[in-house]
């Protein structure tokens, strides 16, 4: 009967085999006289099959069986019969690798790793180092320093292998030590697109975006991984914008890539493409239900719309099917909290995410936002200081808009006016930095400088045209009595964002009536990241900690 099993095995007839299997194995007379090869060999087919037909945890028991069956036969030295070279085939490694691999699909990593940690490090392969490597990302140790010796082996063997490449970098190894490690197996031109990458790798996890981008352009080509990467890139830097461009390529590409897919969600929701996000949703949208990448999808499409609870419940089936590295679905759950006011579970949460992604800028805005919102002053400052204390040399636009609203939220007029410098110092970064714009036009206009408000608009509107600002404008020159430009900017927001409530309400409004609006339909804050400011007046000691800060900004 063993060798009807082989052959099944041999055949790839996995269920089958399992149906067989159990007949041997349950049978006492079959049990006593089988040679104990075939015994071990009928182990090995049967877990083997129900690690192929998904039935993971009897998987676990069989394999677990095999290896006690092989270190029993092996110590007795019983002189395994030749007669079954299959036997050879089950090593200790792969008996240990496959168990480990049934450990990964029931989420039990530890357990993975110890299985793993087994066996002598002279004697794992690259897939058994790869695989290692995985289960330590897997089980939340991103930056865990026992992830080298594994990556490092795994290039000597295979120099090419782009993951353990990424790996070393994300564990902080330089460009040259990533190139030692290769050595010299590849071929110059193989070598030289190498060195790209690795660049790019190392500047990536060193929060280096931008640069990163530059070194990825040098081989970008047609290739769906290295869009993705670029898009990212722009994302994580604060562009949407031109991370819209390399996504798309990339999906146009490949429209089954997942990674860029959850990427291009998130994208679409900070750009709030309504339309873009729901072509991506079911039934257009070519992932499963039992993908995280799906439910993240929905998170975002429902969040976007402004159904938080919705988003909250998506948010969280991604996440039960990825909890460990699922940055995008952990991010738009702290959103969520945010939205709903639940502070104190988001604040729990980023705390968690500042560890696993601590260059994921969103972390350090939640944070910000939550402690102005809370009159926590102090504490959103020595937050935004941490930001500057991270980027050096490499301040960038929104660092400074994320300073500013740390004064900007506050209620004293003359703390709120110390947010001016620093919006000016973000336009000076990024003249196209729509965050500083609407901010330093809402403080403008409480200073009752409105002149200064309609000159920056202006110049903005002439770079980069913008619905909202037309519709403020058009609020200022209304309050102004100036009803034919007021109607000028409101037709321009509307022309470009037929929706556009505000441009909408004043247009209607100049109709009805020559009386001037309400004094709240002046207020330039109406874009989506702005807070709500606090009623209650700050302690002085709220400014201390930025005064070495705010003559080095001017």
């Amino acid at each position: 009967m063993f060798m009807y099993l082989k052959n099944l095995y041999e055949n790839e007839l996995y269920s089958a085999v399992s149906q067989l299997a159990l007949v041997i194995l349950s049978e006492p007379n079959h049990r006593t006289t089988m040679p104990a090869d075939q015994y071990f060999l009928t182990l090995c087919y049967h877990g083997y099959s129900l690690y192929e037909e998904h039935h993971y945890n009897t998987a676990e028991e069989i394999l677990q069986n095999a290896l006690l069956v092989r270190k029993t036969f092996m110590k007795a030295k019983a002189n395994v019969p030749m007669g079954e070279p299959g036997v050879n085939h089950f090593s200790e490694v792969e008996l240990r690798y496959k168990l480990a691999l049934c450990y990964k699909a029931t989420k039990q990593l530890s357990e993975a790793i110890a299985t793993l940690q087994i066996i002598p490090t002279k004697s794992r392969s690259s897939k058994v180092n790869m695989l290692m490597f995985q289960l330590i990302q897997l089980n939340g140790l991103n930056y865990d320093k026992s992830a080298i010796l594994p990556l490092k082996a795994v290039l000597k063997e295979c120099p090419m292998n782009l993951e353990a490449i990424t790996g070393l970098a994300k564990l902080g190894l330089k460009p040259a030590e990533i190139l030692l490690c290769i050595g010299d197996s590849i071929s110059p031109s193989n070598r030289q697109w190498l060195g790209h990458f690795i660049e790019a790798q190392y500047k990536i996890h060193a929060t280096q975006f931008l640069p990163a981008v530059e070194s990825l352009k040098m081989i970008e080509a047609n290739n769906e991984m290295i869009l993705v990467l670029i898009g990212q890139c722009y994302f994580y830097a604060g562009n949407p914008e031109a991370a819209v461009t390399y996504l798309t390529r990339a999906h146009q590409i490949s429209k089954y890539m997942k990674d860029g897919l959850v990427t291009l969600a998130a994208v679409y929701g900070s750009l709030d493409r309504l339309e873009d996000l729901e072509k991506m949703t079911p039934p257009n949208l070519c992932l499963t239900e039992n993908t995280s990448e799906y439910w993240f999808i929905l998170a975002q499409f429902v969040y976007t719309l402004g159904k938080h609870e919705k988003a909250l419940y998506f948010s969280q089936r991604s996440l039960n099917l990825n909890p460990n590295n699922n940055i995008e679905a952990s991010i738009l759950k702290a959103k969520v909290f945010h939205k709903t006011k639940k502070y104190k579970e988001a604040l729990n949460l980023l705390r968690i995410l500042e560890n696993r992604a601590a260059y994921r800028f969103e972390i350090y805005e939640l944070y910000v936002d939550i402690y102005t919102a809370t009159n926590r002053f102090r504490e959103a400052q020595l937050i935004s200081r941490r930001i500057f204390k991270q980027q050096g040399a490499h301040l960038t636009a929104r660092s400074f808009v994320l300073a500013a609203k740390t004064y900007f939220s506050q209620s004293d007029p003359q703390i709120k006016a110390k947010s001016k410098p620093l919006l000016e110092s973000a336009l000076t970064k990024d003249p196209y930095c729509l965050q500083a714009v609407f901010l330093l036009v809402d403080l403008l206009l409480e200073l009752g400088d409105s002149a200064g408000a309609i000159k920056l608009i202006k110049k903005q509107c002439a770079i980069k045209p913008n619905a909202k600002l037309y519709a403020i404008l058009g609020d200022i020159l209304s309050k102004e009595k100036n009803q034919m430009k007021a109607v000028e900017s409101y037709t321009m927001a509307i022309k470009m964002d037929p929706m556009n409530q505000r441009a909408n309400t004043g247009l209607m409004a100049l109709g009805q009536s020559s009386q001037a609006p309400d004094e709240s339909n002046h207020r330039a804050y109406e874009f989506d990241e702005m807070l709500e400011v606090p009623t209650n007046a700050p302690e002085a000691e709220s400014d201390e900690p930025w005064s070495d800060f705010e003559i080095e900004s001017r």
